[in-house]
């Protein structure tokens, strides 16, 4: 019977070695993986800034960022924001708050609440960072209790005006026609600020589209702004993306009246304005954009 239980120790013993062995293959193997990627994305935005694609090197940066956030690497994430400031400062108006509000969450990462909020009043402030739902986060949860978080939120809901009449415009859209914000009243109005070099705001397009395609019978218009400066490049995207919606371009870029109007920093920026005229969201994604079209669609 001894025999047996030493026997059967030595099994256990054996099986849990080997559990924790393929945990640390498993780990090492994420790690290789991650690595690889870092790597690979390191070289291709020196490419980029090389060629003079600052566009598109912000891009990479801002995945490298995601990347080394995800693994609390965040020192590492605070250098990719240097490189992200660094080539955005090379294409007009390019001033996204994003980046900002990623620096700030690398600084709540380690600890460093007061350096989250420094960073945030900059984002808000400086860059006119207006998503409200943002705050809402469990990310924020150790802070929560914070005066200084009420007043940021307070200072983004007054950026947006969410329950205030939607800023009146009007645009010349891409077919020739006009587009007069206050002719949609009786309609929900999604209104998208975008330009195709923005990856964020081509990411959400097939959502944009299948939202669309469900409720457009319904009283949902959605008018895309792009602050694009290249027309063979906005007219190539529309086309190869088959966007079904109204849309307008200036080509005027960060210029661009109306996104003066809304007090643009970033793309995508998105407004969703209910039957009245009156904006109740702002920068909504994926199936919680759906959600509030739904429910502004039911309302009488």
């Amino acid at each position: 019977m001894a025999s047996k239980r030493r026997t059967l120790a030595v099994a256990v013993l054996l099986s849990t070695g080997l559990v924790f062995l393929a945990l640390g293959v498993s780990r090492a193997a994420r790690q290789k993986k991650l690595d690889h990627q870092i790597e690979g994305l390191r070289a291709q935005a020196a490419a980029q800034m090389t060629d003079g694609r600052f566009a598109q090197a912000a891009d990479t940066f801002e995945r490298l960022q995601v990347l080394f956030m995800d693994a609390g690497r965040y020192q590492e994430a605070l250098d990719a924001s240097r490189s992200i400031e660094s080539a955005s400062e090379r294409v007009p108006g390019r001033r996204s708050p994003w980046n900002f509000v990623r620096i700030a969450e690398a600084y709540l990462g380690m600890g460093d609440a007061d350096r989250y909020f420094e960073w945030m009043e900059r984002a808000v402030g400086e860059r006119r960072f207006s998503k409200v739902q943002y705050f809402q986060g469990a990310r924020l949860d150790a802070i929560r209790n914070d005066p200084r978080l009420a007043r940021l939120v307070a200072a983004a809901a007054a950026i947006v005006g969410v329950g205030e009449p939607a800023v009146e415009f009007e645009v010349t859209l891409l077919d020739g026609s006009p587009f007069v914000l206050s002719g949609q009243k009786g309609k929900v109005v999604l209104v998208d600020f975008w330009d195709v070099n923005c990856a964020p705001c081509r990411r959400e397009m097939p959502n944009l589209k299948a939202i669309y395609q469900v409720f457009r019978d319904k009283g949902l218009e959605i008018v895309g702004i792009s602050l694009d400066t290249d027309r063979t490049l906005l007219s190539d995207y529309v086309k190869q993306a088959a966007l079904p919606w109204k849309l307008a371009c200036s080509f005027e870029g960060w210029d661009d009246r109306t996104a003066a109007l809304y007090g643009i920093s970033g793309t995508p920026s998105t407004w969703l304005i209910d039957r009245r005229g009156i904006v109740r969201y702002c920068d909504l994604r994926g199936e919680e954009l759906r959600r509030a079209v739904e429910a502004l669609l039911n309302e009488s």
